[in-house]
């Protein structure tokens, strides 16, 4: 017997909705590497994962308290973590690719692999469920503030390497 449960993580919609909210929480972030921008995205949508991130010394009261702010019913079991993050990037891609589209974010520079959002093109109506959606959870944004402004990307130590969601060892250093 198969079960039928909807998950927002595989939904463009909703992942667009949570880039929506990354951008406006962080308006000091002009652009962002993609590959950053999915990590961010993947513990929006999973922030219970927060749990598994090597994070620095300072992030870790953050991070416990964006933890206990969350109540997650989930109603089936999940994949690890890695899974869901590689399942994930369809979904990522095609909001990116919405996104660009929408003049959300500059096309130009998303072919060449980073995320500039425009903020002044969002319609207000979206800005204000955005922001609502962030001022439920401001602990959550507190990490993703730091997720995408605090670390290196790439090698040992950086982003990839402390979240143990993407390969490392052959970044370009």
């Amino acid at each position: 017997m198969a079960d039928l449960t909807y998950e927002g993580a595989f939904d463009a919609y909703h992942t667009i909705h949570r880039y929506l909210r990354i951008f406006l929480g962080l308006p000091e972030v002009e652009k962002v590497e993609q590959d950053r921008l999915r990590i961010a995205d993947f513990y929006l949508a999973f922030p219970e994962s927060l749990k598994n991130f090597k994070g620095q010394r300072g992030d870790m009261k953050i991070r416990r308290l964006a933890i206990n702010e969350i109540q997650i019913s989930r109603y089936g079991l999940l994949p690890d973590e890695v899974t869901l993050f590689n399942r994930m990037e369809s979904t990522q891609e095609a909001a990116f690719s919405t996104l660009a589209k929408a003049g959300y974010i500059n096309g130009e520079q998303f072919s060449q692999g980073w995320i500039a959002p425009q903020i002044d093109a969002i319609p207000s109506s979206l800005k204000e469920s955005c922001i609502l959606s962030l001022q439920a959870r401001p602990m959550l944004m507190a990490v993703q503030r730091s997720i995408l402004t605090s670390y290196k990307l790439l090698g040992k130590g950086g982003l990839k390497d402390r979240s143990g969601l993407m390969d490392f060892r052959y970044d370009d250093r």
